[in-house]
């Protein structure tokens, strides 16, 4: 099973998508986790697959709690094929996919609570909390966003040092805002 969801990945990248709905629909039907994530995943690529399609295939897998499966329904909304959690359930959704451990779900929370935003009321402490777990996992926008709170103050102590050495990390790893940020911070 894992060399077909091997092949079928290798088929998106490729933008191969009858290959990949040739090898995932089987599975998808038996049951498998990631081949119905994948499956609804299609729908953000430049696959021929409706909304409705893919929400099914993502219902399914998020379920079974798959962290992305969950991360991209709570962006599914009935405005705009993707973008900030529409009402509570999506907020759920969203919310779900960072507890088990989804780096982007994480610093979407940490930004949509740092600013309150996506339907969420502005917590400096969640958003400090949201965005150190995704930095800690090497987002390197979380990195940059948790090394500002860390710097300011924001939902906590302010931590300068700490603050810097997140700054540098999501500069390393090419974040054009950290990297803007330290060109223009004083030696």
């Amino acid at each position: 099973m894992t060399d077909f969801i091997d092949q079928a990945k290798a088929a998106i990248e490729r933008e191969d998508y009858t290959a990949v709905i040739d090898l995932l629909r089987p599975l998808a039907c038996e049951g498998c986790t990631e081949a119905e994530f994948l499956m609804g995943y299609l729908f953000f690529t430049s696959a021929e697959v409706t909304k409705d399609e893919s929400q099914a295939w993502l219902e399914r897998a998020a379920a079974k709690d798959h962290p992305e499966a969950l991360y991209h329904l709570s962006g599914l909304g009935q405005q705009i094929d993707f973008g900030p959690p529409e009402d509570e359930t999506h907020g759920r959704l969203l919310i779900r996919a960072a507890e088990l451990g989804l780096p982007q779900a994480q610093r979407d929370l940490g930004c949509f609570y740092a600013i309150g935003e996506g339907g969420f009321q502005q917590d400096q402490v969640l958003g400090r909390l949201w965005y150190g777990r995704a930095a800690a996992q090497g987002h390197a926008d979380a990195q940059y966003n948790f090394g500002l709170m860390l710097l300011e103050g924001a939902g906590g102590p302010a931590e300068p040092d700490t603050g810097m050495e997140w700054v540098r990390r999501a500069a390393k790893q090419g974040d054009a805002a950290a990297i803007h940020f330290l060109s223009d911070c004083p030696k």
